[in-house]
């Protein structure tokens, strides 16, 4: 890559290398773009099959940014996740093989924007009352976020952390006088 002299033998050479971040901010300033963003989003597309494949569909969704039809390949993306990890989850044995089903679940609709649905995970399934709020809280929904905080009973240590957290949600949601 440092010794490609031609922008055009450049673009190729990120495209082919995967670097498709990389690749799509240098095509930009090429006469070609436009063929170069067609090249990126075939070889995006050809690496996406394959993340698919191997029930990779966080690496798979990563690679949507590069295709056309975004929000389509998101939510098809999305959908074979469920559907997969739904197939695990019935033939999980155990409860630690269930929590790390529903751990990648949760990592899954993270990196997919649906955060109202990974803090619903977080809180319900794996009782993790701090990741909930802070999902719930990047869904904006700060009510929520508050009140998953504010309703689980903590050891004296995190009572403050707690309190603090809860104030800078209210501050966030606008309640200036809950916040103080």
């Amino acid at each position: 890559l440092e010794f490609a002299v031609k922008p055009e033998r450049k673009a190729h050479l990120l495209i082919k290398l995967e670097k498709f971040n990389e690749a799509k901010q240098f095509v930009l300033g090429l006469e070609d773009s436009k063929k170069f963003q067609v090249l990126i989003c075939e070889q995006a597309r050809k690496k996406l099959k394959l993340e698919l494949n191997a029930n990779n569909f966080i690496e798979a969704i990563k690679l949507v940014e590069f295709c056309e039809n975004e929000i389509t390949e998101k939510n098809q993306i999305l959908s074979s996740g469920r559907k997969f990890y739904n197939k695990k989850l019935n033939s999980a044995k155990n409860n630690e093989d269930i929590n790390e089903i529903y751990n990648d679940l949760l990592l899954l609709e993270e990196f997919a924007g649906e955060f109202e649905a990974a803090a619903k995970i977080a809180e319900e399934v794996l009782k993790d009352i701090d990741k909930a709020s802070f999902l719930y809280q990047k869904a904006n929904l700060i009510n929520r976020a508050i009140d998953v905080i504010s309703t689980e009973n903590f050891e004296k240590e995190k009572l403050v952390e707690n309190r603090k957290r809860i104030a800078e949600l209210h501050e966030e949601g606008g309640n200036l006088l809950k916040a103080a």
